[in-house]
């Protein structure tokens, strides 16, 4: 939402890179319509708005189909939007159809699917037994040199 394009590839990388295949992350993200302005919606304008008047903008946002395929090529699996159809259904099932819930904002979850490389090669060059490389596992550069996380033995 504020952060540009550039910003939400290097979250997810290190989303990615720091964590195991398998884990989930939940994301919250505007509709595109509403970071271009195009929305109709009066609660977009106001957002916009108010956060223009901040001297903010609103830098990023998706297509609700986009998401899925944006995830995919950026190394996480299973993607699944929930919009605000999902999200009424879900928790005001007894409020009736007067219950609004405003479709501007939509969440997504995801899992990484790539292993990560570092730290499988990492095991791979070690010489102790079952992985272990003397209770150190070399985790990712930092700044020419590594960073080490101790391992259960």
């Amino acid at each position: 939402m504020y952060i540009p394009a550039a910003a939400v590839e290097a979250l997810l990388a290190f989303i990615r890179n720091a964590s195991g295949p398998g884990s989930g992350f939940v994301a919250e993200f505007l509709d595109r319509s509403v970071v271009d302005g195009t929305s109709s919606l009066p609660e977009a304008q106001a957002l916009k708005g108010f956060v223009e008047q901040e001297g903010a903008a609103l830098k990023f946002g998706f297509d609700e189909d986009g998401v899925q395929a944006y995830l995919k090529a950026r190394g996480f699996s299973g993607a699944e939007t929930v919009n605000a159809k999902d999200l009424k259904a879900k928790f005001f099932p007894a409020a009736g159809p007067d219950r609004r819930v405003s479709p501007m904002f939509n969440f997504v979850t995801a899992t990484v699917y790539e292993p990560r490389r570092h730290y499988q090669r990492s095991l791979a060059q070690s010489s102790a037994p079952h992985g272990h490389s003397g209770g150190r596992a070399r985790i990712g550069p930092y700044r020419n040199r590594y960073r080490y996380r101790t391992c259960a033995r």
